[in-house]
């Protein structure tokens, strides 16, 4: 082997992972803690999926802060007295406080007994007669029946989510960029209808609930390891194989499902130049290319290896006597013979 082709080995994978660990790291920095604007549509959908947005006034719609209002709208009754059966139904009023039914039977001093007559009572069985019945006054007449309870007002329906639209969102609120994110996934899967050609590219799932934003912090988390490890030489092909893939997740999302849902598409996936705009003028693919660029580079050191300057081909991970460190001891030493 000659030296230049020792070189290129050398510095080849080098290069290309110093260019993805910078790009990545800054990218997965960028969408964790980066923020963005939105307003309109966009933002409503973020809110339609549970995602809390904060206007630059610090007061969302409705006056709470860094999170929508309520799906569900409680009563705006005050009624603190009484209490309240969960969200959505308004405090029950209760028209009288429930007294203890043998409350009537209990007497504090108790009455001295009437005088005894040889005239029976009113009511009372002749002499000789039925006793009257285990727990019958002795005056014979029957013991009041037990007030029932007072019965409450039954409980209104819940009322169904609300569904915030454009209107909401006049004023530009602010999300962090992982959030642009989750909003690309949840239109590739379920396209706007005002859209001209509304196709899904992904499972509708993943456009749905908790999915997109999942899966938008998920990318950034592994763009920012993916990115460090790179650099520092860890992993490298396992790391490198993750953000290819990621590479054609963000073409799929960011430039053929935006362009289909256009209806404007030049050979059924690339974006259509705009109106005014020739179809070689550069900056129509800028954004695909850099995106299609990074996905070779990254499948690239996924075959290739990280190279000599790197952790894993190391003398430290060598010297620990393991099979990747002798087979590349005897490789070069077989090189070295030639």
């Amino acid at each position: 082997m000659t030296s230049s082709q020792r070189m290129a080995l050398l510095l080849c994978p080098f290069m290309l992972r110093m260019v993805l660990g910078v790009t990545f790291t800054f990218a997965g920095l960028g969408y964790l803690f980066g923020t963005v604007q939105m307003r309109g549509a966009d933002a409503a959908a973020l809110a339609n999926l549970g995602i809390p947005v904060s206007p630059t006034s610090g007061k969302g719609p409705g006056g709470r802060g860094n999170f929508p209002p309520p799906a569900v709208t409680p009563s705006q009754r005050d009624d603190r007295t009484t209490p309240t059966f969960g969200p959505g139904i308004g405090p029950a009023t209760i028209a009288e406080k429930p007294r203890d039914p043998n409350e009537q039977f209990r007497r504090t001093d108790p009455e001295p007994l009437p005088a005894a007559t040889t005239e029976p009572r009113r009511g009372s069985p002749a002499p000789g007669g039925t006793k009257p019945a285990p727990g019958t006054p002795s005056g014979g007449t029957a013991k009041p029946a037990i007030p029932p309870p007072p019965t409450l007002p039954a409980a209104t329906s819940i009322e169904p989510a609300r569904l915030y639209t454009a209107a909401d969102f006049l004023q530009p609120v602010t999300v962090r960029k992982a959030y642009v994110t989750a909003l690309k996934i949840h239109y590739a899967a379920i396209p706007p209808t005002a859209s001209a050609n509304p196709t899904a590219l992904l499972p509708t799932f993943l456009g749905e609930g908790m999915w997109p934003g999942l899966l938008a912090h998920s990318v950034a988390v592994i763009e920012l390891m993916a990115g460090m490890l790179l650099i520092a030489g860890i992993y490298c092909r396992f790391w490198a194989c993750l953000t290819g893939l990621i590479m054609l997740g963000a073409l799929l999302i960011d430039q053929v499902a935006p362009a289909i849902r256009a209806g404007s598409t030049m050979l059924w996936v690339l974006p259509a130049p705009a109106e005014g705009q020739a179809w070689h003028d550069i900056d129509v693919y800028r954004a695909f290319l850099w995106q299609l660029a990074l996905a070779a580079a990254s499948f690239s050191v996924m075959l290739m290896g990280a190279g000599a300057m790197a952790l894993d081909n190391s003398q430290l991970f060598a010297a620990k006597g393991g099979k990747r460190g002798r087979a590349a001891a005897a490789a070069d030493a077989e090189d070295d013979g030639e």
